[in-house]
């Protein structure tokens, strides 16, 4: 298989952005039913241990997430340099370090669930037997993740989305059966729970190695150390952990603070803001996983110009994508919130708010993050914004002490994440060469003016309307995405943008008369 050079293609972007739409759909979806009937089918008893054994495994996962991102940059930059040897040697050296990883994670996590299970977590006592069990499935499954970073990132720096969408698919009957299986079955649930989707990961790991093996002459097929590779690779990704350590710490931290000053209460608000936002933003974060890989490509290949019009284009199209989705959610938090939970509380609303405005200013960030980690020299840049970001933790204390409500802790994100963009642009500027002023024109401008006009127009829809609260719901966000789009499609897109979707739409309709 020959590996071509890369260029900048909006229109793979697009086709890889609804094939990791539809795979985010049906996982949302079917999350949303399984949640509910899996709690009924288990119990409040079994279903809070199983999570709670999860969230001990799952105490590491940011090194994980920055581990994949690490991969996924090196991979990317060894496709868009075209080296197939180097590549063979970066993917079969990624591969062995992380599964030197995983068993060294495996026998730390080990030690501390089988001291934590018995001794420290609240578990009734007919229960730790069950729990140590299902304990060792949760490692496995964790390892078979470490596993397969290295093929799925294969898979991503070679813009393949649609394997995800498929397998995504299956991932989801097989989902579906073992709820089936839990209502047949005579033996312990929670056991079989836990199994049934370790087998599960199984299948869907196998299948993204064939996969890989079968389409990509560098997939690797055995393990093996190159030291120059690793010398290379093992520093970027320690300072690419500072980052992901600093926002776990972020927001672990502030979690905490807000438990100490306020209370569960305060705390179970949080959860549920972070579950709908994690959702609103599923959507953006498909965008930039189709984007990134041309990112890291273009930067390798030398292409510094069309780089640059990645990074805009990204950064644009990101944040317009959670403008569509955020600001129905933001004008009716209320009823949303009510009609979903059956009550709700101004301090769950404004914390939903204030995360949605948040996720907004993210789209900047995620293209920056990934131009700058594109050309490896990420040490000053991680340990600058890893600062930073801890430092909402003490202004969140301030705001607390001074006796602020507890959605005050993510203003405060707000506020820090706002300082640390100029940060970003900074290093922009200094490594890649994009101007302030063309930053501000091409990526800032249009969107917060579109942002601001679009304010006014919701603001003025959500007060006119005066219905019941579902018609309400229905009728203001039709209003509001349609008011979205046709701001978006006149103000916020450029010419030549413009002109390629009037197009692709007029040739639409034309294929579809003569036909």
């Amino acid at each position: 298989m020959e590996i071509s050079k890369s260029h900048f293609n909006k229109k793979r972007i697009t086709k890889n952005t609804l094939f990791l739409y539809s795979r985010m759909l049906i996982i949302m979806v079917v999350q949303f039913y399984t949640i509910r009937v899996t709690l009924k089918v288990l119990g409040d008893v079994d279903y809070g241990i199983a999570n709670l054994i999860a969230g001990l495994a799952n105490i590491f996962t940011f090194i994980t997430h920055t581990m994949t991102s690490a991969s996924q940059r090196f991979i990317a930059y060894g496709i868009g340099k075209g080296d197939r040897e180097q590549l063979k040697k970066t993917t079969i050296s990624i591969l062995s370090f992380f599964l030197s990883i995983g068993v060294m994670l495996l026998l730390l996590l080990e030690a501390i669930g089988l001291y934590a299970i018995p001794n420290i977590l609240n578990i009734p006592e007919n229960k730790i037997y069950a729990s140590i069990i299902i304990y060792q499935f949760t490692l496995i499954n964790l390892f078979l993740s470490l596993g397969t970073m290295t093929y799925n990132s294969l898979i991503i720096a070679h813009e393949d989305m649609s394997i995800y969408a498929y397998t995504s698919l299956l991932e989801v009957i097989l989902k579906l059966i073992i709820i089936f299986l839990l209502t047949t079955i005579p033996i312990d649930k929670l056991i079989m729970y836990v199994f049934l989707y370790m087998c599960v990961q199984f299948m869907v790991s196998g299948i993204y190695i064939y996969y890989c093996l079968r389409n990509y002459e560098e997939a690797p097929k055995s393990i093996a150390f190159d030291k120059e590779t690793i010398k290379e690779v093992v520093p970027y990704m320690s300072w690419n952990l500072l980052g992901g350590l600093s926002w776990m710490l972020c927001t672990q931290g502030l979690t905490i603070l807000i438990n100490i000053f306020f209370g569960p209460v305060a705390n179970t608000a949080k959860a549920i803001a972070d579950r709908v936002q994690s959702a609103v933003t599923g959507f953006s974060s498909s965008f930039m996983m189709a984007s990134e890989p041309q990112i890291i490509k273009t930067y390798a290949n030398n292409e510094i110009e069309s780089m640059h019009k990645i990074i805009f284009f990204s950064t644009n199209y990101s944040f317009y994508l959670l403008l569509l989705f955020s600001l129905p959610v933001i004008f009716n938090t209320n009823e949303i919130l009510t009609l979903w939970l059956g009550k709700t509380d101004i301090t769950t609303e404004r914390m939903l708010q204030i995360l949605l405005f948040f996720s907004m200013s993210s789209a900047f960030e995620h293209p920056i993050n990934q131009a700058i980690r594109a050309t490896g020299n990420i040490k000053k840049y991680q340990i600058q914004t890893a600062f930073l970001t801890l430092c909402v933790i003490p202004l969140s204390f301030v705001f607390f002490e001074l006796g602020f409500s507890s959605y005050y802790g993510h203003f405060a994100l707000c506020i820090i994440y706002g300082i640390t963009l100029f940060l970003r642009i900074y290093f922009l500027k200094k490594q890649i060469g994009i101007s302030y002023q063309e930053y501000f024109y091409k990526a800032l401008l249009r969107p917060i003016s579109c942002f601001s006009l679009l304010v006014i127009i919701c603001h003025i829809i959500k007060s006119s309307i005066k219905l019941a609260p579902l018609q309400s719901v229905g009728l203001s966000t039709f209003l509001i995405m349609l008011s979205s789009i046709i701001i978006i499609t006149y103000f916020g897109i450029n010419s030549s943008d413009k002109k390629a979707i009037f197009s692709h739409i007029k040739n639409h309709f034309k294929g579809r008369s003569i036909n």
